[in-house]
């Protein structure tokens, strides 16, 4: 009689991951890695700035008699965040005793979402201590980050007892005077996205009085800067 003998014939189950599970794994965990490093770097962006104002008179002139100082009055600006707009208005008034004004009104709005700005001012019967003077005067301006226009218009201006001409001024119209020169409709600008225009801007160059006279200044101005915003790196493991 011949005894059988039955066993069972066991597995051996390894934990261990093959070679191929392994390389997955560390390929993984360094794009994880390099995914935080690069979200550590922040992203660019523009930041836009906006700047405005107007103003009616701003005088500084010395004379043989006594200087004269008038310091940008009325005026209005623009806040740096923009909105607006935002108004100013004078009448019937006289700054200092030297710098009358009939009428005085000037506006300013900008906005920095989208990068534009107006200014304007508006002025009647201004005179600068009996030496200029002007029966109305008016500029405007207005600003894009692609550009910039601007305008100014004068009515019954006189220098030193002489009349001058405005009709038809075009921009940065200068007029040559015995005391010194008068620029009618003047245009200053700093880049595409910036530009002051000044209905008057009297230059005075004599012996007996020097010094300068601006009726009616309009400014706007948009500044585009890059910027980055930091955000600090994110890490993930793996599991394993």
């Amino acid at each position: 009689m011949h005894s059988v003998h039955s066993g069972r014939i066991g597995r051996s189950l390894s934990l261990a991951p093959p070679a191929s599970s392994s390389r997955h794994r560390l390929a993984l965990m360094t794009a994880v890695s390099l995914t935080a490093t690069l979200a550590g770097t922040g992203s660019a962006g523009a930041a836009v700035s906006v700047t405005g104002g107007a103003y009616g008179v701003n005088a500084n002139v010395n004379a043989l008699l006594a200087p004269v100082s008038v310091g940008a009055l009325p005026s209005v600006s623009l806040p740096v965040d923009g909105g607006g707009p935002f108004t100013e208005s004078l009448l019937s008034a006289n700054v200092g005793g030297l710098a009358p004004i009939g009428v005085a009104r000037m506006s300013t709005e900008g906005n920095s979402g989208i990068g534009t700005v107006r200014s304007s001012v508006v002025t009647a019967d201004v005179g600068v201590a009996g030496l200029v003077a002007a029966s109305a005067a008016r500029s405007r301006c207005s600003v894009t980050t692609t550009g910039a226009d601007g305008s100014a218009s004068v009515v019954g201006l006189v220098v030193a007892g002489i009349a001058i001409s405005t009709i038809d001024a075009g921009p940065n119209t200068s007029i040559a005077l015995p005391v010194g020169r008068v620029i009618v409709n003047e245009h200053r600008r700093g880049g595409d996205s910036q530009i002051t225009v000044n209905a008057v801007h009297v230059i005075l160059n004599a012996a007996f009085v020097t010094g300068d006279v601006v009726i009616a200044q309009s400014r706007c101005a948009v500044a585009t800067s890059t910027r980055t915003k930091s955000r600090k790196p994110r890490r993930r493991g793996a599991r394993a």
